[in-house]
């Protein structure tokens, strides 16, 4: 497992409360499915930048590897450029005015 997964095993207990799930065929190409629950989309990641989405709350006490998910999270958005650089033109914009 690599990205979000990375660490946490193939199969672990994941807390979900909703009623609303993304189809395959309505989810763009730019995007990889990395997690399933039986036929229900759990997981996608953007293929070039750091973006993902998640169908299940790994914060929740009853998500298995909540910890380890979130980690791997704050990983990815320390080293996002593309996050950095907003911050930085918007810390510019707001002391600037």
């Amino acid at each position: 497992q690599q990205g979000l997964f990375k660490n946490i095993p193939n199969l672990f207990q994941a807390t979900r409360y909703h009623s609303l799930v993304a189809e395959v065929a309505s989810l763009p190409s730019c995007f990889t499915i990395d997690a399933w629950a039986e036929e229900t989309i759990m997981a996608i990641a953007h293929r070039q930048y750091p973006l993902f989405g998640l169908q299940f709350h790994p914060e929740a006490i009853l998500s298995q590897f909540g910890l380890q998910l979130l980690e791997n999270f704050l990983h990815y958005e320390a080293q996002s450029t593309i996050r950095t650089a907003y911050c930085q033109d918007s810390f510019k914009q707001s002391t600037n005015a």
